[in-house]
């Protein structure tokens, strides 16, 4: 038995107001607008030979750039800026590269750490790091357990309040670099700051072992 053919589609007939908007918004603005697929604007805009929106946006030559546009470089999406000064997409985002400029989404993820940085994570929550450092939660929180911090809300209640420099004896000096700082700072109930501030002033090496006990079974 033969199957049926599908009748093919009657092509979209297009009325002389909506060819007048080809070029002038974005594809996808233009078919969410009339309810076709971004392919369908597409293919019309091309075959009547119209350029898109943006590729009729002038290239601004680098001599072009003033001061202050260039200060913008980096603050904000390049489409956001390529629009907001009227240019092509790829005209922001060269003129960037070329300056070695972070992108916008970079640089809200990248945070120079020092260890003073370190040694306050856990001890507040990740958001009022992620805010003081001008990141994001994401990259605290990663970064926190990347040191095997223990976060915030899972430890405070049961913390002692912060060792003073007199106030660590030598059995407990001695666990230092034996285990991980948060392991250490479980055991004698102390903030992971407070542990690895302690190691990093007495020069003591992080430990790096594979975790398993001693004596542990294979």
């Amino acid at each position: 038995m033969k199957a049926t053919p599908t009748p093919s589609k009657k092509p979209r007939q297009w009325t002389r107001g909506e060819l007048n908007l080809l070029g002038k918004m974005e594809d996808r603005e233009l078919a969410k607008k009339l309810g076709v697929s971004r392919s369908t604007v597409r293919v019309k805009r091309r075959g009547l030979g119209i350029a898109t929106r943006y590729s009729r946006m002038p290239k601004l030559p680098a001599s072009a750039w003033s001061k202050r546009d260039l200060a913008l470089l980096g603050t904000m999406p390049d489409a956001n800026l390529a629009a907001r000064l009227k240019l092509k997409h790829h005209s922001v985002f060269k003129m960037r590269q070329s300056l070695k400029i972070a992108s916008y989404a970079r640089q809200k993820l990248w945070h120079k750490w020092t260890a003073k940085d370190i040694a306050l994570l856990g001890t507040k929550p990740d958001s009022v790091f992620a805010k003081r450092f001008g990141t994001t939660i994401g990259a605290v929180s990663a970064k926190r357990r990347f040191h095997g911090i223990t976060s915030h809300w899972a430890q405070h209640k049961s913390l002692r309040p912060r060792k003073t420099a007199d106030a660590w004896t030598k059995a407990e000096l001695a666990l230092l670099g034996t285990m991980s700082d948060q392991k250490v700072a479980n055991r004698l109930k102390l903030g992971h700051g407070s542990v690895y501030s302690k190691r990093i002033e007495l020069g003591i090496p992080p430990h790096f072992g594979s975790g398993r006990a001693r004596g542990a079974r294979k």
